[in-house]
């Protein structure tokens, strides 16, 4: 009966020990829920963005990029994310019909990162919206080639990999469509 005693003693302390570690968890990870004010500002600001781009309103996804900027501010991370937001300014700008805008803001997002082909296609079709098929084939071309070199490439991840094949699979149902 002795070993059964400690037994029980032990398989009590055991609980005692999951249910004490359970609780720092929980408290651990709803430390870690809490947002700060200006992340909770930024969130809005990104979900706000995310909303006008899914409703097609370009005007409030100019301003919902903006207000974007302007909340996050340090929080945005990398220049990446920089590109993404000028890039979706100058995609809304090109929907709008204002393709020159457009060049300025979609430049600037390659400058920040290059390797977005979807950022090149952007910048050529507002470069074709304007006359300049030569420009323009060739910054397509560009976007091509990023694309095969992300998909041929393994340290790109597969989100990555993924995007640059949806381009390639866009191209290729241009070039059918002009045939």
């Amino acid at each position: 009966m002795k070993n059964s005693g400690a037994s029980n003693q032990a398989h009590g302390n055991f609980i005692n020990f999951l249910l004490t570690a359970i609780v720092i968890f929980l408290w651990h990870g709803n430390a870690l829920a809490q947002l700060s004010p200006r992340q909770e500002a930024c969130l809005q600001a990104k979900q706000s963005e995310s909303g006008a781009l899914s409703a097609q309103d370009w005007e409030a996804v100019i301003r919902a990029v903006q207000l974007t900027h302007e909340t996050c501010g340090s929080l945005a991370n990398s220049l990446r994310d920089l590109s993404e937001r000028n890039s979706t300014v100058g995609l809304a700008l090109q929907m709008l019909g204002r393709h020159q805008e457009s060049i300025g803001w979609t430049e600037k997002a390659i400058s920040q990162y290059y390797n977005n082909p979807w950022t090149h296609y952007q910048l050529a079709t507002s470069y074709k919206a304007l006359g300049m098929d030569a420009q323009a084939s060739k910054i397509m071309k560009r976007a091509e080639n990023i694309a095969l070199m992300i998909i041929n490439d393994p340290n790109y991840n597969q989100g990555d990999r993924a995007l640059a094949q949806s381009l390639l699979d866009h191209l290729a149902k241009l070039k059918k469509l002009s045939r």
